[in-house]
């Protein structure tokens, strides 16, 4: 129970599951820790460093894309 509240309690808790999410539907590929966009873009070499990749306001063109083609799922 305590490691489930830990997890609710990072306060990147909602990206690492928008990531995730795209990583199910097959928008982003995980290969040996590393996460990249279909095209072979990498994200991060950490599921930590590509929280911070899609953070970053620099990057938040590949956000709102990844984030338009995860909306067209629902």
């Amino acid at each position: 129970p305590q490691n489930f509240l830990n997890i609710l309690k990072d306060p990147n808790y909602k990206m690492v599951v928008f990531i995730k999410t795209c990583a199910q539907h097959g928008f982003i590929k995980e290969q040996g820790g590393k996460y990249m966009r279909l095209g072979g873009e990498v994200l991060g070499y950490s599921l930590e460093q590509s929280v911070d990749f899609l953070s970053n306001p620099e990057n938040q063109e590949v956000y709102l894309l990844l984030k338009s083609q995860l909306e067209t799922t629902k």
